[in-house]
């Protein structure tokens, strides 16, 4: 980073300093011509001593040289000694704008990271550079240094933030502005590394805290408590205590500066000159001292506990902490501990009690850190902005997102700036496009044409003859744009993406803006084209739907599975279906609306066309049933979008009155700019999960983004640290089953039970008092022989062995499985070690693995041969003995378990498959034509279950996402609401029942999907595992909007 604080460094001063500049410049030049001068007089000296053949006294011209040599060299020996009292004098002025450069490589530091969350976020210091220079030409001028340089920091630290936001997606933008505020504070010492390092990773130690939170306290999260119990060892780091105390006020506040410059100004003015002697000799007296205070200061908090007493202070004050737990915003509300903390610890605090109340924390962080809330809003995007930030040599690259796309915002930019329709040219890439793109640049180049290249991403292989286009463009026409849309894709050229201005575009935020955004393109004389009176309100009740299927999507997993670009067209389109059959409706003068057509085209077609998972075509279609109906029109009982009560306000959420354009759109304006879950059908509870999503992806970023430091959070080397978790990992990790044994084991176990269905059989054909008894004996005595494979060829080596069931090859099929994670993971850790110790080389895959070690996450090769997850380590190792445990209690018994623990498998869905092929070989079932039901059941563990059903299984560990579930409801239960912060619900035993198809006959209950991970399922569709019957009261709309799922594995 010196580096390029000392290039940055003479950018300021060449700026503001000119003339100290040239003189700078000019004194190096003295200085090395002194040098080259008096390395020429040595050479020549030691040439005439080498080239004198005689006595050297007598040569005349060696004892002239000598003395010209001598006198050269005491005159440089000067002006040396003068240059360099000059130099110093020229550094000590040079120094005063050091601070500018220092923020100027932190902020660009801060942003040449973020590639590592993004590889369309790459920015070059040639870029940076020019942004740099902007902000020295605009920030506002002072007379005094110290306040000049405090303004070009303001303004840079300004510029860069807007710069960098137009440029990554909204979820990133808070997240950039935290690794800002804390880059600029670890630059001036005033971050406290261990604190940080707590609050991006929690306790990520493998063991399980044994201790319990205290009585009352049971509110408190098991990750909560264990992140609690690390929190109150976590000293108060040294390194920082050192360097913020040798640095006092090194890094005030952007906006704290104008009484530090009334007071610089004021000094000034008395001493008559800002760089004087005697000032710098106080300043230097002043510095000595502090630094002898701040010495003394860390010998004092070397080792301080902020966190010692919070467990006491918790366990005798239960009652004030849960109503502290309990506030809608503990953020903003004092904590009841009585020791002062600093923004960042309380950071902390609120991570262990409260989590979802981070991300929104953040905020009041960096605003408390930087001094404005300017860095916590980032800027609007403005099309005449980003006109005026190009140029004709840098391209616009216009980076896409679900449901934004650029082209008519470009095209009204052209129309104001003259250049449409004639030179606004524009293409959609593809195949066979690249001849007609590259024609485009070389006329557009030429005359000054915009160029607008769309969808580059599904033409990535042309882009590198791109790239190598605009590096041959010499002197392009000043009029010359352009224009490149893309989709975020690892194959886009760093060479463009460097040079280039990024730009963002994302849908607007929130149902009112949505809705503005889709009335703001409908005109009167288009309402007025149809006839029927019930047009205009459908409009609405169209646009209401279709900012609530876009504006679903932020809530995660919870409101789609896959996030689906629902954009313009799909509303244009539907609103022209709309038009078009209510015109005939009108024209054939049928009361009738044709409810079911239009849900139809617009459910299945247009914006059901983009919906690929069933659960979420299911979400889409109860939108219209709920949106859509003669209910609208009913004038006893008024149609309600939604009707809230909160403590704070009260909003019907209606269709407003008929009428002209402007009744809808004051309607628009009148609904609140920030909308409750239950406007879109979701619990309240769906914006805590939001907010905890939101968080964990931005500690997830900031992980990435840390540099990686040779000291771990716990006072020893990172090596050593890696060391000890590969050590204690590897501890953990049992040696694979041995596969024949096993096998043998458990054919043995299966010849076992046939006998004894043998024996069974025959016993009941001996009671038998009939002849038709007798011949069932007979049957049975020959199913039983075929159980022990009596008629097997007796030359078959597996003619004595029973055969295997369906659910024991799944159990041999899962235990390869997990001997190949065993081996991998054994493998690693052991090569591991060895490169820790130097014995062998570093490898890529290793040090992938001692990165994931030291953050505490799951490596990369180790994940892809586990089941699906989202558990850090520390969980995940847990996951992993309980898994062993049931594989090897399994194998040992011979039998299924009792109750099965269906996460502990790694394709669950096989053993379900197995059941019931297990059921409809012994009934005699078609398996085609047979399925399972589900039914919850009452009872809570295993151990209330006295013997495994005959057929099917009991499951646990399902838990329940979007629902609770009520145990005292009759009949066994059934859903119910959510309760407040419970996020997710355990599920009492779910009990699988195998039957045919054609018998099952439900009523009173819901389909619920039943996923691996909270990550439900993927746009592959990958992560169902099966459908589970749940029991409902009310109607199954009601379930099916608040995105009800059940999960196999919760996230930490």
């Amino acid at each position: 980073m010196q580096g390029l604080e000392d290039q940055l460094l003479n950018e300021v001063v060449g700026h503001e300093r000119k003339d100290l500049q040239k003189q700078r410049e000019d004194l190096i030049q003295t200085i090395s011509r002194n040098n080259i001068t008096l390395v020429e007089l040595e050479e020549s000296i030691l040439r005439e001593l080498t080239e004198n053949s005689g006595n050297i006294l007598e040569n005349k011209l060696l004892i002239a040289t000598l003395e010209d040599a001598k006198a050269k060299s005491v005159a440089i020996a000067e002006q040396l000694a003068e240059s360099t009292t000059t130099a110093e004098e020229i550094e000590k002025v040079t120094d005063m704008y050091r601070p500018a450069a220092s923020r100027g490589a932190v902020l660009f530091f801060s942003i040449a990271g973020l590639s590592a969350i993004s590889s369309m976020y790459e920015f070059s210091l040639e870029t940076y550079l020019e942004v740099f220079v902007k902000s020295l030409q605009h920030s506002p001028r002072d007379s005094v240094i110290a306040a000049r340089v405090a303004r070009i920091i303001d303004t840079l630290t300004r510029d860069v933030y807007d710069y960098t936001c137009t440029g990554i997606f909204e979820k990133h933008k808070l997240m950039y502005s935290f690794q800002m505020t804390t880059m600029i504070m670890a630059g001036s010492g005033q971050l406290d590394r261990g604190q940080l390092d707590f609050f991006l990773k929690g306790n990520i130690a493998l063991e399980d805290v044994k201790e319990r939170p205290p009585p009352g306290a049971e509110w408190l999260s098991e990750a909560g408590w264990k992140d609690l119990n690390r929190l109150v060892s976590l000293p108060t780091s040294v390194d920082y205590i050192a360097t913020s105390a040798a640095k006092p006020g090194d890094a005030p506040s952007v906006n704290d500066n104008d009484e530090n410059d009334k007071k610089t100004r004021k000094e000034e003015e008395e001493s008559g000159s800002a760089t004087s002697a005697v000032d710098e000799q106080k300043k230097e007296n002043r510095k000595e001292q502090d630094t002898a205070e701040a010495k003394e200061e860390v010998i004092q908090k070397a080792g301080d506990l902020p966190f010692e007493s919070l467990l006491t202070e918790l366990a005798t004050n239960v009652a004030e902490w849960k109503k502290w737990y309990d506030l809608e915003r503990p953020e903003e509300a004092p904590l009841p501990y009585s020791k002062r903390l600093s923004p960042l610890q309380r950071l902390n605090v609120l991570r262990c009690f409260r989590p979802d109340r981070v991300y929104n924390a953040v905020r009041n962080f960096v605003i408390e850190s930087m001094g404005s809330d300017y860095f916590v809003q980032p800027p609007v995007l403005q099309y005449d902005r980003i006109y005026n930030q190009s140029s004709e040599s840098s391209p616009v690259v216009f980076i896409l997102s679900p449901g934004a796309d650029p082209m008519s915002s470009l095209q009204n930019l052209a129309m104001q700036r003259g250049m449409f329709p004639q030179k606004f040219k524009h293409l959609a890439l593809g195949q066979g496009q690249s001849r007609i793109a590259e024609k485009m640049l070389d006329i557009g180049s030429h005359r000054g044409h915009w160029v607008l290249l769309q969808n580059c991403h599904l033409l990535t292989s042309w882009l590198p003859t791109l790239e190598k286009i605009l590096d041959g463009m010499a002197k392009p026409h000043p009029d010359f744009r352009l224009f490149l849309t893309t989709d975020p894709t690892p194959r886009f050229p760093l060479g463009i993406l460097q040079r280039s201005f990024k730009v963002v575009t994302e849908p607007p935020d929130g149902l009112k803006l949505n809705m503005k955004s889709s009335y703001s393109k409908i005109t009167q004389e288009e309402l007025d084209e149809c006839p029927h009176w019930a047009y205009r309100p459908l409009v609405y009740v169209l646009s209401f739907f279709h900012a609530v299927v876009q504006e679903r999507r932020k809530f995660g997993k919870v409101g789609w599975n896959v996030a689906y670009d629902f954009n313009d067209s799909d509303f244009n389109v539907s609103r022209r279906l709309l038009s078009m059959y209510l015109t005939k409706a009108h024209a054939n003068k049928d009361e009738v609306i044709p409810w079911g057509s239009l849900r139809y085209l617009i459910g299945e077609a247009m914006y059901g066309g983009r919906v690929t998972d069933s659960f979420d075509r299911r979400v889409l279609i109860t939108y219209l049933n709920e949106y859509m109906g003669d209910f609208l029109f009913d004038s006893h009982q008024p149609f309600f979008f939604a009707k809230l009560q909160t403590p704070q306000s009260t909003f019907d959420y209606k269709i407003p009155e008929w009428g002209p354009l402007s009744n809808y759109t004051a309607m628009i304006e009148s609904l609140p700019l920030d909308n409750s879950p239950q406007v879109f059908g979701l619990h309240s509870n769906a914006e805590i999960q939001y907010n905890t999503n939101a968080v964990r992806s931005m500690w997830r970023s900031l992980i990435d983004l840390q540099p990686r430091s040779t000291v771990s959070g716990v006072g020893i080397s990172r090596e050593e640290y890696i060391g000890k978790v590969a050590c204690e990992v590897l501890s953990k990790v049992p040696a694979p089953f041995d596969m024949l044994a096993v096998r043998h084991e458990l054919e043995e176990a299966a010849a076992v039970a046939a006998d004894e269905a043998a024996a069974a059989a025959a016993a009941a054909a001996a009671a038998a008092a009939d002849a038709g008894a007798a011949t069932n004996a007979t049957a049975a005595g020959m199913s039983g022989s075929l159980l022990r494979g009596e008629f097997k060829d007796p030359d078959d080596p597996a003619a004595h062995a029973a055969p295997l069931s369906p659910t024991t090859i799944v159990l041999l099929q899962e235990l390869e499985r997990w001997n190949r994670l065993v081996r991998k993971m054994r493998n690693s850790l052991s090569e591991l070690q060895s490169a820790l110790a130097g014995t062998v080389g570093m490898s890529p895959e290793l040090d992938e693995l001692a990165e994931a070690l030291f953050n505490g996450s799951l490596p990369k090769s180790w994940r892809l041969l586990a089941p699906r997850t989202r558990k850090g380590l520390s969980s995940w190792m847990a996951h992993f003995q309980r898994r062993y445990e049931q594989y090897r209690d399994w194998a040992q018994r011979g039998s299924d378990p009792k109750v099965m623990w269906l996460a502990g498998l790694h394709i669950p869905e096989s053993y379900l498959t197995a059941l019931v092929q297990t059921t409809c070989r012994r009934k005699g079932w078609p398996l085609d034509k047979s399925t399972l039901y589900t039914r919850v059941t009452t009872m809570m563990s295993e151990d209330e279950v006295e013997e495994r059903p005959e057929d099917g299984c009991y499951l646990s560990g399902l838990y329940l996402e979007g629902a609770g579930w009520d145990v005292d409801a009759p009949n066994g239960g059934c859903l119910k609401v959510q309760q407040a912060k419970q996020l997710v619900q355990a599920l009492p035993l779910l009990q699988v029942i195998p039957i045919e198809s054609n018998k099952t006959k439900l009523q009173g209950t819901i389909k619920g999907p039943v996923y691996i991970t909270q990550a439900r399922r993927s746009a592959m569709g990958q992560g169902l595992v099966f459908e589970a019957d749940l029991r409902t009261d009310v109607h199954e709309s009601h379930w099916v909007l608040q995105g009800v799922a059940l999960v196999l594995n919760t996230d930490d």
